[in-house]
């Protein structure tokens, strides 16, 4: 296996999570920063070295709708261990605690309509390969039993806090609400 840095390895599993809680296939998020069709594949690949280059930060931060400081390193981050050379091994949707972190930040997105049907997730996800559509459908049957997904239909929809407005009039106004269902222990 070949081996990068910590801090870059951080920043391809961050953005691939980030990836594809939006929907964005490889091909899609490198056409989405003007790259190659390959680039964001060669990067999420735990059999080259190729990695981002950190000029691209911001363009991917922008294109996956997030801030710079979702993507990279977290200020606490021990700079002494950042150049250590580590296996380059990218989180996958083959493993459960993955799917599991990729379907809580859809929840918490626009696209949580997504999460009402497997089908619709396979293809947000843009997996083929059975091995993790096995493991995708284990982790959202049982994130299902605990999570109450409703999306509603409406004519139109505004809301406004300090961070953002929206408003979205017509037929493909959607208002998603999710919550989440605890259960009681006794």
């Amino acid at each position: 296996m070949v081996k990068i840095n910590k801090s870059s390895l951080y920043i391809i599993n961050r953005i691939k999570l980030k990836r594809l809680v939006n929907g964005d296939s490889t091909r899609k998020l490198s056409e989405k920063i003007d790259k190659s069709e390959g680039y964001v594949g060669m990067c999420e690949s735990s059999v080259v070295v190729h990695k981002y280059n950190s000029a691209d930060y911001p363009l991917i931060a922008d294109a996956l709708r997030c801030e710079l400081s979702d993507i990279t390193p977290p200020d606490d981050w021990q700079v002494s261990d950042s150049h250590e050379k580590v296996d380059k091994v990218v989180v996958s949707l083959s493993d459960p605690a993955f799917v599991l972190q990729v379907l809580e930040g859809i929840k918490a997105s626009p696209k949580a309509d997504v999460l009402e049907d497997l089908d619709k997730l396979y293809r947000h996800l843009s997996t083929k390969d059975t091995n993790e559509k096995a493991v995708i459908k284990t982790v959202w049957e049982e994130f299902r039993k605990y999570h109450y997904i409703c999306v509603i239909g409406i004519k139109s929809v505004s809301y406004e806090n300090e961070k953002r407005k929206f408003k979205g009039e017509g037929y493909g106004a959607v208002h998603c609400c999710v919550a989440t269902i605890q259960r009681e222990s006794h």
